[in-house]
């Protein structure tokens, strides 16, 4: 989907000004991308690390002595 996004700029940045903005507009585009991936990724990533140490404390042996 980003590279359909991305190819869509160029393509109208290229017909409209020659191609002048082209990398101003990939880093206008990166600036709002990538937070969002970087929070969904460390969500995705984070709570699965967050859910195995609690089930390991939750579940403790049994000593018999």
């Amino acid at each position: 989907m980003y590279a359909c996004l991305i190819s869509a700029l160029v393509i109208v940045d290229i017909f409209n000004n020659k191609g002048v903005n082209i990398l101003n507009n990939i880093k206008e585009s990166w600036a709002v991308f990538t937070p969002i991936i970087t929070l969904s990724l460390g969500y995705m990533f984070g709570r699965v690390e967050a859910s195995h140490a609690a089930n390991k404390e939750s579940v403790k042996p049994i000593n018999k002595d």
